[in-house]
């Protein structure tokens, strides 16, 4: 069994419906169960209380199932632990699988609150409390970190992945005189995409004269921050904001980029090693990357990446458009992105980053 959230759209929800047909594809059975969010005025006063125990996880949801896999909810809650422990009473044999995509996680926890005026500050303190007891109802973490074992949990390590087959090439036009860059995110403190704005803006302000175009695509409680900024340097015709964007909208934006642009301030969540979704949507569409952490992908195709500090510096802009001209010197756009979306099919197509958790499963059925 598969454990879903109920936010139909988002990214995560739809990453977890490619874990469910990759299993499949390896002959697993898999009942996807989805979650509803609890939104009501009651709950979410209630739910603030210190060992408030609010239903999560139906007791009947894991009836007959061998496995459970989810993924980290954004706070532990009592009652999720709650609900593991209940089961894995009634079925001792249930293995259970919880995906921690982000570790470790208190910084970008307390980055959430803050950019939500804390009013979130008590879910901090009850996740903290939660997680350590996962060791007695938790059988793998599966990360994307390098640890061992993670809260005393033992782990599975692999690394984040995207179905290659569904993500549509980049059509490649004739190039111009723009340098485009492209942002496909959530738009939280950490992704850090002010620094970017910050640097074209800083760009403009000593008189440069290349035409850099940012495109950032997705909402997310930093998004004002970033459109106030755009709109002090006066980059309108530089900095184009276009919401949530899915299908033939969001390609139409990707076929405009010429680079991806990772997570900029992932310092500020205490990550010092990043494997985002959006770098195998990137590599998918055949984008090099400006990053700012060591990539877990690619590494014997170093020319495909451009790394600055992990600070709050503005980006340098000159370095971007160096970054530009060696790579594409010779016009071959079309043959450098069918080298970065083969290569990286390699290491990150979802059927090769999930084959750890399926041995696991396999291994443990057989």
């Amino acid at each position: 069994m598969v454990v879903i959230p109920f936010k139909e759209q988002s990214g995560i929800y739809k990453k977890i419906l490619i874990q469910i047909r990759t299993m499949s594809s390896f002959g697993i059975d898999i009942q996807p169960k989805e979650i509803p969010s609890k939104t009501g005025l009651t709950y979410r006063v209630i739910s603030r209380l210190p060992f408030f125990d609010g239903s999560l996880l139906g007791d009947d949801i894991f009836e007959g199932q061998d496995f459970l896999y989810m993924r980290r909810p954004v706070y532990l809650s009592r009652s999720f632990i709650r609900s593991l422990k209940r089961q894995r009473a009634r079925n001792p044999k249930l293995k259970i699988l919880y995906e921690i995509p982000t570790y470790p996680y208190d910084q970008e926890l307390h980055a959430l609150t803050m950019s939500r005026k804390l009013k979130d500050a008590i879910y901090i303190l009850k996740d903290r409390h939660n997680r350590k007891l996962l060791p007695k109802c938790v059988d793998r973490i599966v990360t994307f970190s390098l640890d061992d074992k993670i809260f005393g949990v033992p782990t599975i390590r692999t690394i984040n992945g995207a179905d290659f087959d569904a993500v549509r090439p980049r059509h490649i036009g004739a190039p111009d005189d723009a340098i485009r860059l492209i942002s496909v995110s959530i738009n939280e403190p950490w992704h850090g995409y002010d620094r970017l704005i910050a640097g074209i803006g800083e760009y403009y302000r000593r008189g440069g004269g290349r035409n850099v175009v940012y495109h950032c695509v997705g909402d997310g409680s930093a998004l004002q921050s970033y459109k106030d900024l755009a709109a002090r340097y006066e980059l309108e015709n530089h900095v184009v904001f276009y919401g949530n964007q899915n299908g033939e909208m969001l390609d139409d934006i990707y076929d405009r980029a010429d680079i991806g642009v990772d997570s900029l301030g992932r310092h500020r969540s205490g990550v010092s090693r990043n494997s985002s979704l959006k770098t195998r949507e990137y590599a998918a569409k055949g984008l090099p990357m400006v990053v700012a952490m060591e990539m877990d992908m690619l590494k014997n195709k170093p020319q495909y990446f451009l790394r600055f500090p992990s600070d709050d510096t503005p980006v340098d802009i000159e370095r971007i458009i160096d970054f530009y001209d060696a790579l594409y010197a010779g016009g071959c756009f079309a043959q450098i992105a069918a080298d970065i979306r083969e290569s990286a099919r390699r290491e990150c197509d979802i059927s090769v980053t999930m084959k750890p958790v399926i041995d696991y499963i396999l291994d443990e059925k057989n």
